[in-house]
């Protein structure tokens, strides 16, 4: 009866214990990511609606009627199609008139009937604002635009998301890890039964056997007196009465099998603390670079290397991310031997699945996969004038095992900058991402004292272009010309290039002389003379008109640096167009 109640008592805390820390586990992670989503959310659709803008802008600067939508419309039913979790998009003037509707374009007399999002409208503030429509979650992201002369807000373009659509995403997402936390919790508690009647049932039964045996006259028959229940001390008890007669001998003996119990549990306590801190510093950043950099940083906690070196297959192609070695061996000679046998050995890890150990002229090389999405998407490949034991090989396995998921991320962290600082159009910068850069750039100037110069610039005659060629040329136009000015710049930090909107473009430099910002003005200027495009009514060649501002003291914030620059470029204008113009307050 005692042994009944221990076991039930001790199953019933483990299945409590287990529960509620997978469930906390699943509770946290998915908040955390669920708000991280609707962050990146929130930055797409404003993204999306910025380009919606910039088409409906140039729809504006062709003369179109707001009925006569058609290039947008085309664009909004892209979107649509490509991004499954917009349910509508707008295009509103400013007293909350809809001027377009993605779904029905025959509601050109409707008002925005969204409380929340007319506030927004009016008042002329672009940002996302939540809401609730027939009872159901929305967001929506509000993008006002200017009219042709650009003096005011015309209007505004409202890409709207259903939050129920987004939830019913997400709970796909979630099914997994509850699936495998299914699974985990299955495996433990298994393992724990396993464990149970390990240290429950067999030591009773054990108990009874060395009774039967110090009963039948054995003397020397001990029981197992680890455990600190009450088995354990029935066991201590008997094992005295035991040793009283059995002697000194059989003492020593017990002794040392349990100084080495405690060895081995205290190496894999170390060992475990050791996992930990190294994923740990893995999981601490996003930042691709740092992330490869710690993960071999890391592996050296766990095994010792002379060189180690990380590759990650990118489409098909295995490439060697980092490598780290010590110059005052021979590693670095032996991780060159290594890495020239890396694919051979990266197609043997993608069919074992498993850490392949090589010895070869008293060096011993330790290839090691990383799994991402399940698959060998990766390696590492570690050498030591040392052999590596079975030991060291299982627990870097066990870390190479879950690096990989921190590969990923960053790899997705890195993509997402790219997209939502990118005009889709060009190539480069948006002008988003161009204000973000050029504040720090403006203030880095500020506070070096150094020169700051600013070209803008746009198409001549673009307007024409278009109605002539067709808007597929004059996108052509666009993209070469951005092109052709990125082939100028040194693409450092002390540059920032941007389509500002439209034909216009700008180039913010940073601690360079006004005689090099004007020789790099008159460069890009002669370069876009030089483009020429093949069109069905002959050859196209464009110029385009440049203005220049510097940093001083009339213009000491960057809103009036790029105000003066402006004034240069219609300065070029009046003079002709195809030409490089200074700003009078400069």
């Amino acid at each position: 009866m005692t042994y009944t109640k221990l076991q039930t008592k001790i199953t019933i805390m483990l299945v409590i214990i287990l529960t509620v820390s997978i469930g906390l586990n699943n509770v946290i992670g998915t908040y955390l990511f669920q708000k991280k989503y609707f962050e990146v959310l929130e930055e797409q659709i404003l993204v999306i609606g910025q380009s919606l803008k910039s088409q409906l802008d140039r729809i504006h600067s062709l003369g179109i009627t707001d009925r006569d939508l058609v290039g947008f419309d085309e664009q909004s039913k892209e979107i649509l199609w490509k991004y499954k979790e917009i349910s509508i998009i707008y295009v509103v003037n400013t007293d909350g008139r809809v001027l377009f509707k993605s779904k029905n374009q025959e509601t050109s007399s409707a008002v925005l009937d969204v409380p929340e999002l007319l506030d927004a409208v009016k008042s002329s503030r672009e940002g996302i604002v939540s809401y609730t429509y027939q009872d159901n979650p929305y967001l929506g992201a509000v993008i006002p635009f200017l009219d042709n002369n650009e003096t005011s807000y015309e209007g505004s373009v409202v890409v709207v998301v259903e939050s129920n659509k987004i939830n019913h995403k997400l709970s796909s997402l979630y099914k997994y890890p509850t699936l495998l936390s299914l699974l985990f919790f299955v495996l433990s508690f298994f393992l724990i039964m396993l464990a149970l009647s390990s240290w429950v049932t067999n030591p009773l039964k054990s108990m009874v056997q060395h009774m039967n045996e110090a009963a039948a006259g054995n003397l020397r028959s001990y029981a197992n007196t680890t455990a600190r229940d009450e088995i354990g001390q029935l066991g201590r008890v008997f094992n005295r009465m035991l040793k009283q007669i059995s002697g000194l001998l059989m003492q020593t003996a017990q002794t040392v099998e349990l100084e080495g119990r405690y060895n081995a549990e205290f190496k894999q306590r170390q060992d475990g603390e050791k996992l930990r801190h190294a994923l740990s510093s893995v999981s601490s950043t996003l930042d691709e670079g740092e992330v490869n950099e710690r993960i071999l940083a890391s592996l050296r906690e766990l095994v010792p290397y002379t060189s180690a070196a990380l590759w990650i297959q990118h489409y098909d192609t295995l490439t060697a991310m980092i490598t780290r070695y010590d110059e005052s061996s021979s590693g670095y000679k032996d991780i060159e031997y290594a890495e020239s046998q890396a694919n051979e050995m990266f197609n043997l890890l993608q069919q074992e699945e498993q850490p392949i150990v090589k010895e070869m002229n008293r060096v011993s090389f330790l290839h090691l996969p990383i799994l991402i999405e399940s698959k060998v998407r990766g390696m590492i490949i570690a050498q030591n004038h040392s052999p590596y034991i079975q030991s060291e090989v299982g627990l870097a396995f066990t870390y190479t095992s879950q690096v990989g998921s921190y590969i990923q991320n960053a790899q997705l962290y890195r993509q997402m900058q790219r997209l939502a600082a990118t005009d889709v159009l060009t190539g480069i910068h948006n002008r988003r991402h161009f204000f973000e850069q050029a504040v720090r750039i403006f203030q880095q100037s500020v506070d070096t004292f150094s020169h700051l110069g600013v070209i803008m610039f746009d198409v001549d005659h673009f307007k024409g272009v278009n109605d002539q060629y067709g808007h597929p040329v004059g996108d052509l136009v666009l993209a070469s010309v951005a092109g052709r000015v990125s082939t100028y710049l040194l693409h450092d930090e002390s540059q920032t290039f941007c389509r500002y909107g439209g034909e216009e473009f700008v180039l913010l430099i940073n601690n360079t002389s006004n005689e090099s910002v004007q020789a790099l003005a008159e460069q890009i200027r002669r370069g876009i003379s030089d483009l020429s495009f093949p069109t069905s009514h002959g050859d196209l060649q464009v110029t385009a008109s440049l203005g220049i501002a510097y940093r001083n003291e009339q213009a000491e914030t960057l809103e009036k640096l790029l105000k003066y620059a402006d004034n240069a470029l219609y300065k070029a204008k009046a003079s002709g167009r195809n030409c490089v113009a200074v700003a009078d307050e400069c």
